[in-house]
């Protein structure tokens, strides 16, 4: 199993990435919340990865934390949640809000984030709670705070941002609202900060 890689960040867009690592490359899946911190395409980067094997296919998932990649991991193997619904989870949350939100027994942004239901919602924290506790003391203190990447974007970025939430699973509206809100709020602020702060928006944490 692959359990990362390293090497240059050939392309990336908010659900995958091209990974070159020494001319071969790598499609690795990542959440919304990853793709906010990656630097510039052209970089070398540090990718841990879950390898996933299907009966048609071999997926790699992608995450920068270690922290992510266990929270993955655990929500994986709750009854009813596969890959993708994992992905979908640290989307619209990051992973220490996650954690912090499983550990406060507070469904209402994990119900908010779309393809999770409210039984779902119910049966992630009383499966994961004690697990995140234990995950807590890792969490670090500024997280979700990367560095600015990418500059004030054009029409076309923005458009990227409302692709990359409406195929989440936000509905367009939400997704305009969201995104025209943060604007106001951060009207300085990079595409990938546009982005975060949007997701923490309709997850009800903004």
């Amino acid at each position: 199993m692959i359990g990362g890689l390293r090497g240059r960040l050939a392309t990336k867009s908010p659900e995958r990435l091209l990974v070159d690592v020494g001319g071969v490359g790598y499609e690795v899946r990542v959440s919304l919340s990853t793709f906010t911190e990656l630097p510039e395409a052209g970089v070398q980067v540090d990718i841990l990865t879950h390898t996933h094997v299907r009966e048609d296919a071999i997926v790699l998932y992608g995450f920068l934390t270690p922290l992510e990649r266990e929270v993955f991991r655990l929500l994986i193997g709750v009854s009813g949640i596969g890959p993708r619904l994992a992905l979908n989870l640290l989307s619209g949350l990051s992973a220490p809000e996650l954690v912090r939100t499983i550990i406060k027994g507070n469904a209402g942004p994990i119900f908010a984030v779309p393809g999770v239901g409210k039984k779902t919602a119910d049966r992630l924290i009383i499966d994961l709670r004690d697990r995140m506790l234990k995950l807590e003391a890792a969490i670090p203190g500024d997280a979700g705070t990367g560095a600015a990447t990418t500059p004030d974007g054009s029409d076309a970025d923005l458009e990227d941002i409302l692709s990359a939430l409406t195929n989440l699973g936000y509905r367009q509206a939400q997704a305009e609202k969201a995104l025209k809100e943060s604007r106001e709020a951060m009207p300085e602020a990079p595409i990938e900060g546009l982005l975060r702060e949007s997701l923490r928006r309709l997850a009800g944490l903004g």
